[in-house]
């Protein structure tokens, strides 16, 4: 039998909180006005002093006071939880952003890499003259700029002093189109590749200054190529424009041979 009064009474007090103490505390304080506190007389060196207390009020302003202390303690506890919690699930959100971002940026990146491979992206041709390769002729190299194929590449090589002579003539535009000294056509051109394409093509002393307008799925340049010959030297100068819009260019590229003269860079406009 005691046990299971101790049991009882183990189990409330178990299940009592603060705010129940904290109530029960004032109802013990409330009986002190229904009951006459105590009086003590107590000596001093001036004579004896009386002293009144209730201890109902003091016990139960006790209780209120250590159950308020120890409700504060635990909402500090619950919010600092709280607080902790929050800091997680934001921490949590902040990977998810950043694996979002990582997610979105690969997707941006292979839908670029898709037209890329098919377009050429931001590819382009440089085509550069190759010395002593061809006894009867020149050989010129053709070499992919860029980290993508560039595909159906065709690249019409005018001889400027034969365009001009042309076109003094009156030729129709879309004959003068056709009147190129050289045509290379390639199905493919893998990046950062070359190929070397022979012509029977005979270098004139002195100036000669090329237009090459060169084409693909997604290419439009012009490369300017000036080249002077001195007996068996050759050097040139060049440089490549990328078509934005009709009439707008932007140079992309641009080589000088260390012995092309200086006197003849004004060629290339």
């Amino acid at each position: 039998m005691p046990k299971k009064i101790s049991s009882f009474f183990s189990d409330i007090i178990k299940q009592l909180k603060p705010i129940h103490i904290i109530f029960f505390g004032a109802f013990i304080a409330a009986l002190g006005s229904i009951f006459p506190p105590f009086k003590i007389k107590m000596p001093y060196d001036n004579g004896i002093q009386e002293l009144s207390f209730n201890p109902f009020t003091l016990l139960g302003a006790f209780m209120v006071a250590f159950a308020t202390l120890v409700q504060n303690w635990k909402s500090s506890i619950k919010t600092n939880s709280i607080l902790d919690n929050t800091i997680l699930q934001l921490q949590k959100l902040e990977r998810l952003t950043k694996r979002n971002e990582d997610i979105t940026e690969h997707l941006d990146q292979a839908s670029k890499d898709i037209v890329g491979n098919i377009t050429g992206g931001d590819s382009y041709v440089v085509i550069q003259l190759v010395q002593n390769l061809n006894p009867n002729g020149i050989t010129l190299a053709v070499i992919n700029q860029g980290k993508y194929p560039i595909r159906e590449l065709q690249a019409r090589i005018f001889r400027n002093s034969d365009f001009n002579r042309d076109k003094e003539r009156g030729l129709n535009p879309d004959i003068l189109s056709l009147s190129y000294n050289l045509m290379i056509e390639l199905a493919v051109l893998a990046p950062q590749m070359s190929k070397l394409e022979n012509r029977n093509l005979i270098l004139q002393e002195g100036i000669t200054t090329w237009n090459i307008f060169v084409t693909s799925l997604g290419l439009m340049t012009t490369q300017r190529m000036v080249i002077f010959k001195s007996g068996s030297s050759v050097s040139f100068a060049c440089k490549i424009s990328h078509t934005i819009t009709d009439g707008e260019y932007r140079e992309v590229y641009r080589d000088i041979s260390k012995n092309f003269p200086e006197e003849y860079l004004h060629e290339l406009g």
